[in-house]
């Protein structure tokens, strides 16, 4: 259960580390407001879950296990440095890495992210990611 619950937590810091720019390039601005709760929200998700294949399960697995090395090795460098323009230059190295972490899954950006959203909302996918090994 802990280690389940770091896994989702690591894989939503993943998306909160991944510059908005690039995630945001094939976004309209319509899509970046604020969604209305709706009482279906949950069942769509659920729905959306089933859509993922086993292949992309794997490969989000294999991307969210780099992606989480990157981001351990991106707290260690963070934690030692004082300039600015040096922790701005080594996140964007680290976004970078992750991306590309991300791409040689063989995954898009979007749908890695699609996959992480979905897990975080629906425990079964999240179960069945973490039985991935």
């Amino acid at each position: 259960m802990i280690n389940r619950t770091v896994t989702l937590s690591s894989a939503l810091a993943t998306l909160l580390l991944l510059p908005a720019s690039l995630t945001a390039q094939t976004d309209s601005g319509a899509s970046n407001q604020a969604q209305p709760y709706s009482p279906g929200a949950t069942a769509q998700a659920s729905d959306s879950a089933a859509s993922f294949s086993d292949t992309e399960l794997q490969s989000f697995a294999e991307a969210r296990d780099k992606v989480d090395e990157v981001r351990m090795q991106l707290a260690t460098k963070l934690s030692s440095l004082q300039d600015p323009e040096e922790v701005q230059r080594v996140q964007k190295e680290a976004d970078m890495q992750m991306i590309a972490a991300v791409e040689n899954a063989g995954l898009t950006r979007e749908r890695y992210n699609e996959i992480s959203r979905a897990a975080l909302s629906d425990p079964a996918l999240a179960e069945k990611i973490s039985q991935i090994q």
